[in-house]
């Protein structure tokens, strides 16, 4: 065997060692996609009920969330009627209540300033 024949000889074991590598690689690489495969179905299979399950829940929270701002309209409507009823009622109340304190007031006064009267009658006497 010459020096040539020997060269071709290397490059023909380096050839075979190299399409061995890349055939293990092929069949590995294969193996982890088949891997990557079954873990996508497996979250198809899993996660999309969960989804569908909290997209349900969401759905009832705002049915209810509908119902709790009704609840706070009313509620603010019998505030907002009780404030009017209030307001209206010491208004009607307080005239009256003023005049009432007023003459209340006048009687004291003319009370007492008879008794000052009185009493001055009675030192000159």
């Amino acid at each position: 065997m010459d020096l040539e024949g020997l060269a071709l000889l290397a490059l023909a074991f380096f050839l075979i060692v190299s399409a061995l590598v890349v055939a293990w690689l092929g069949t590995r690489a294969a193996a982890w996609l088949q891997a990557s495969t079954e873990l996508v179905q497996n979250v198809d299979r899993e996660a999309l009920p969960a989804i569908s399950k909290v997209n349900v829940l969401l759905d009832q929270a705002s049915g209810s969330l509908g119902k709790v701002d009704t609840i706070l309209d009313t509620a603010v409507a019998g505030t907002q009627a009780t404030e009017d009823v209030v307001r209206k009622t010491a208004g009607a109340v307080s005239k009256p209540l003023g005049a009432m304190a007023e003459a209340g007031a006048f009687v004291s006064g003319a009370t007492s300033s008879f008794r000052a009267r009185r009493g001055e009658r009675r030192d000159e006497s």
